[in-house]
């Protein structure tokens, strides 16, 4: 409800100074939040790494937006520089597209798609701190306590969806060997809270009873 309000806030604060928001702006903002919302819930129950919801995500918007961009005339690229063509490739191509869509996969894995989904509320807050020595702009009185409202409401977001200790939970069992030890991959990856415990099975055994606590 803090993010929430901070961010209403936020924008009742800058319509103030610039005017009314374009209806269909918000509205693209509506849709676009409702759409990765939907994406991070689903993400957790995939069964997918963060590496692997990557590289689908990057290889279906190629193939649905290449087509479309190369038939529709939209490209300028013969008359821009080769510097600027560098810079995007590295920034658009591999930061925007690559870095940043597997670092909030691996927050989901390891946060939860609460924290996770609450964490996007710092884009204006990060803007912000950003503009200030790159830009010279500085906030208004308000607009910086509403951003620190933000801020708090995130953090407090994200500890709240933190892991519990895997020791607070029943231990995975597993034989030492190659193919066993696999089981263990699943859960690691996608950040349930687990505890590895390996089996000597030469030597000791741990009480049958202990064993069914394993559902795997």
């Amino acid at each position: 409800m803090l993010i929430a309000a901070g961010l209403v806030a936020l924008v009742v604060a800058c319509s103030s100074l610039t005017g009314r928001p374009d209806s269909l702006g918000l509205l693209c903002l509506t849709v676009a939040a409702a759409m990765w919302a939907a994406y991070t819930l689903r993400l957790r129950g995939s069964g997918l790494s963060p590496l692997q919801a990557t590289a689908l995500i990057c290889f279906w918007s190629a193939v649905a937006y290449v087509p479309v961009y190369a038939a529709s005339g939209l490209s300028h690229l013969a008359g821009t520089s080769a510097s600027e063509l560098l810079f995007q490739s590295v920034y658009q191509g591999l930061l925007m597209s690559v870095v940043a869509v597997f670092a909030f996969n691996r927050a989901v894995a390891s946060l939860g798609p609460n924290a996770a989904a609450a964490v996007i509320a710092l884009v204006p807050v990060t803007v912000t701190v950003f503009a200030i020595p790159f830009l010279g702009e500085f906030p208004s009185a308000a607009s910086s306590v509403i951003i620190a409202a933000i801020a708090a409401g995130v953090m407090l977001a994200a500890a709240s969806g933190k892991s519990i200790s895997p020791k607070a939970h029943d231990p995975l069992y597993f034989r030492p060997t190659p193919d066993s030890a696999k089981v263990t991959v699943m859960p690691e990856e996608t950040g349930l809270p687990h505890e590895a415990v390996p089996l000597d099975t030469g030597h000791t055994n741990p009480d049958r009873s202990t064993l069914r606590q394993n559902k795997c």
